[in-house]
């Protein structure tokens, strides 16, 4: 778990992720499904358009963005950030490692540095040097980011290849109903590596989806979060599904964009 050194910053180490941004075609619609599915309030942030950035919050903390596609091919997506401690260094990292990077390393505003990678299965991931924003406010409750998780279609090779990019600790779940990796940062887990195709309920097939990063919400109750989904107008693409640590659901949302729902047994 990330440190936190007072109730409004949280400090992220490097190689574990620290933020989420939606990429929508319509941030209306975004608004429309994922503040009431989680309680978020808005706050606009964009610096020419008030509708080019938008922060959600929830209980006065910040939890993650949503900003519109660059590009009219770019469909709808959850993209995750991880902080590193040498933006540069790690960029050169990923080329030596076989993986591509997409954008080298570029200022945004005052608050930090980016750079966007694609590892050698294909799946997309920013890279983050912060200045002022360190990522979250929030992690791991209800109404907040509570997991990160790479589906991945060879996680052995992904595993090498974050390790030796990111530096992390690669740790197989012997407690996981499917294989299952955690990746960590100081001995605690940051994020987690599945196959592509494991793991669904039989509700659908997702054994051709190609190698991502997805996240996962905190909420109070699944059932109760799943029929809301519903209500919006999305899609329930996995049922509540037990875990060793809680229960777990997957939904799509009405730009057809998944993610993960969460309950933890101990919130």
């Amino acid at each position: 778990m990330p440190e936190s050194p007072d109730s409004a910053v949280m400090r992220y180490p490097s190689g574990a992720p620290s933020w989420a941004e939606f990429s929508a075609r319509d941030l209306t619609a975004f608004k429309a499904f994922y503040l009431p599915l989680f309680g978020w309030q808005v706050d606009a942030v964009g610096p020419e358009d008030p509708d080019d950035y938008l922060c959600c919050m929830h209980k006065g903390q910040m939890i993650c963005g949503g900003a519109l596609c660059q590009g009219e091919d770019v469909p709808p997506h959850w993209k995750v950030y991880v902080t590193v401690d040498d933006l540069d260094a790690t960029a050169e990292k990923v080329r030596k490692e076989g993986g591509t990077v997409l954008a080298d390393p570029f200022p945004v505003m005052d608050i930090g540095r980016m750079s966007v990678i694609r590892d050698r299965q294909g799946a997309m991931l920013c890279l983050w040097s912060p200045l002022t924003h360190h990522g979250a406010h929030a992690m791991q409750r209800p109404g907040a980011l509570a997991w990160f998780e790479l589906s991945t279609s060879d996680p052995s090779d992904a595993c090498d290849f974050y390790r030796a990019v990111l530096g992390v600790s690669v740790v197989h779940d012997s407690n996981a109903r499917i294989p299952y990796t955690r990746f960590e940062v100081g001995g605690m887990p940051v994020a987690g590596v599945i196959k592509v195709g494991d793991g669904g309920d039989g509700t659908y097939d997702w054994s051709d989806t190609p190698s991502h990063w997805g996240v996962y919400f905190g909420v109070d109750d699944i059932d109760k979060a799943l029929a809301k989904v519903k209500e919006l107008g999305g899609r329930v693409c996995m049922g509540s599904t037990d875990i060793s640590v809680g229960h777990i659901a997957v939904i799509a949302d009405t730009e057809n964009v998944v993610s993960m729902l969460m309950h933890m047994n101990h919130w």
